[in-house]
């Protein structure tokens, strides 16, 4: 089935099918499905279908790019030109961007054919807002960019591309049983720069969802703008990694400070380094304390650096302003105002966990911790922040993947984590990692 297939293989079919029979295969998928998942906030079926079109009639036409022809769901957060980006919420329903996101850009250069905008929770901060269009995948479940996790489970298209600044998308991820990849920093041009929110430039990355792991590697190139594409199509780097992460060292933690995780998260995590130590592969358990306040410090930055922008933009609506204030209120889950004082002492908190952890993951290390810390997520929304161990790594501003292992019917996942420098290496132990953590024997020699 064309929507199940890999990348690599769908790049194959171009030899057999049309890039529109392939855009019109994933769009049948979306339409028997969505009615069920409402994981979409707008689609844009006839324009894919004329994109498809247009490089059907031009088949030299980015015929390098790695990516030509693939559908691609874009997140409420990324500006599509002409199409609402309202952040999942009814301040911004009439809000048609008259440019594109930087991200957006890179993908379409390189061949990727838009095919919907999926479903955020209100300004994508999950798990005690909600989405106020009425749109319903969020609420369900209560977690923040689940409408994109939905779309890549089940196979709305082989990418789904979001942003994320508390690691929700990972979290979904992990729930989900999808791959997410997390860039080291935000990627700006000079046109965007000025407008952009402070909390993009310290904590906000792109984040690609996809069940293909093998499909990481070749979005390097896209997400750095380079249009000249390293690595010829079919190339075999893009798809094999060594059989085992010989040259790296995997250190290991299931505990930043913030509090346990569950017992069922514990024995998954135990039975996943125990399986990579059985192999001979080089672990190393650490311990990682993290400043206590580490999760509500940033929480409060964040909602300084982006509710402040949206704020002067709003400023002649006065009852939006006061709705938007709840939901900081809300999403802080505190009841104090956010002040000058604390603002600073959240910026010096960032700095620290920035460097302890940076000074943790060495170059040819890998820090493998849990992606969550409850079995399932309404257990997450009993107790603690579900964030604990994505935020931190937003902040350290450094490449990591989820991912997903199943666990007794439940999709959990791990968090693999590199060097800044190092993720073109990350992707391609963390390929490796998936195909040993998930593959059904102990043994070696299946490698």
């Amino acid at each position: 089935m064309i929507v199940e297939a890999s990348i690599s293989k769908m790049i194959e079919f171009q030899k057999t099918y049309s890039v529109e029979e392939l855009v019109r295969s994933f769009i049948e998928n979306i339409q028997k499905k969505e009615k069920k998942h409402q994981a979409l906030s707008y689609t844009l079926f006839s324009q894919a279908i004329e994109e498809a079109r247009s490089l059907d009639a031009n088949p030299s036409r980015k015929q390098r790019s790695p990516l030509r022809g693939i559908p691609i769901i874009i997140s409420d957060t990324i500006d599509v030109e002409g199409v609402p980006t309202s952040w999942g919420s009814s301040c911004f329903k009439n809000f048609i961007p008259s440019e594109e996101d930087v991200l957006v850009e890179a993908f379409k250069e390189a061949g990727c054919i838009v095919l919907a905008k999926s479903v955020v929770s209100e300004f994508q901060l999950g798990v005690n807002t909600h989405n106020t269009l009425g749109l319903k995948s969020v609420l369900q479940s209560g977690y923040s960019v689940e409408g994109s996790a939905i779309a890549s489970a089940e196979n709305y298209a082989p990418l789904v591309l979001t942003r994320e600044q508390t690691g929700g998308p990972r979290f979904s991820a992990s729930y989900a049983g999808v791959f997410a990849f997390k860039a080291a920093e935000y990627l700006l041009n000079s046109k965007h720069e000025e407008d952009t929110p402070l909390s993009l430039k310290r904590f906000v990355s792109p984040t690609l969802l996809s069940k293909d792991v093998n499909v990481m590697n070749r979005t390097l190139d896209v997400l750095n703008r380079n249009s000249s594409f390293t690595e010829p199509l079919g190339s075999k780097s893009f798809y094999h990694a060594e059989e085992k992460p010989d040259t790296f060292t995997i250190k290991y933690c299931s505990d930043f400070g913030f509090g346990e995780a569950s017992s069922g998260v514990q024995k998954h995590f135990y039975g996943v380094t125990e399986r990579l130590k059985s192999l001979g592969i080089k672990m190393e358990k650490i311990n990682i304390n993290l400043p206590e306040d580490t999760l509500l410090h940033t929480k409060e930055m964040i909602a300084v650096d982006l509710f402040l922008p949206l704020l002067l933009k709003l400023q002649s609506n006065p009852e939006v302003i006061s709705n938007l204030l709840d939901e900081t209120k809300a999403w802080l889950n505190c009841g104090h105002n956010v002040s000058g004082v604390r603002y600073s002492l959240a910026l010096l908190n960032a700095e620290r966990v920035k460097k302890k952890l940076r000074s943790i993951i060495g170059k040819n290390e890998l820090l493998l911790t849990p992606s969550v810390y409850m079995d399932t997520p309404s257990e997450c929304f009993q107790s603690l922040d579900p964030y604990m161990f994505t935020l931190p790594i937003n902040q350290s501003r450094q490449p990591c993947v989820v991912i997903p292992i199943e666990h007794d019917g439940v999709n959990l996942g791990v968090q693999c984590v590199a060097h800044s420098q190092q993720t073109r290496e990350l992707l391609l132990q963390a390929q490796t990692l998936s195909r040993i953590l998930n593959s059904q024997t102990n043994s070696a020699d299946s490698l």
